[in-house]
């Protein structure tokens, strides 16, 4: 996670690791009210002795949140579905136009399968990050 004092930037950090615990959940089929499958810094170094981290904790408590929070929001992310909108317009239009630069370039053959992925459950927003990378 991202470690910020901003509270609007934290809530994005917040909102996106929420929906990557999820997506990490669904892909191994992990509880997420595990603790050997979903946990802490902390509770690693405390189980496990070789470290002293004691993060997230601390610094969810900056932003009025503990690890039951965090996990609940998982679990209720995991069971109800919800749909956590990952992409912004501008997100969309740049990685549009990244991939249709790529096939103009002869890189990519088949946009539509590129631009599909705007529909998976994966991190849009980097794989379109990526894209434009590639493109320039």
């Amino acid at each position: 996670m991202c470690n910020t004092a901003d509270e609007a930037k934290f809530q994005e950090v917040w909102k996106r690791t929420i929906w990557l615990a999820v997506e990490i959940c669904k892909r191994y089929g992990f509880n997420p009210l595990d603790i050997n499958q979903l946990n802490t810094h902390a509770w690693v170094s405390e189980t496990w002795q070789e470290t002293d981290h004691t993060d997230p904790d601390g610094y969810f408590q900056q932003h009025n949140k503990t690890w039951d929070n965090f996990v609940n929001d998982v679990k209720v992310l995991l069971v109800e579905g919800e749909v956590i909108k990952m992409l912004e317009q501008w997100q969309i239009d740049l990685g549009t136009k990244s991939v249709n630069e790529l096939v103009q370039k002869g890189i990519i053959k088949n946009p539509e399968e590129q631009l599909n992925m705007l529909d998976q459950p994966i991190l849009g927003w980097l794989y379109f990050t990526i894209i434009n990378r590639i493109a320039k």
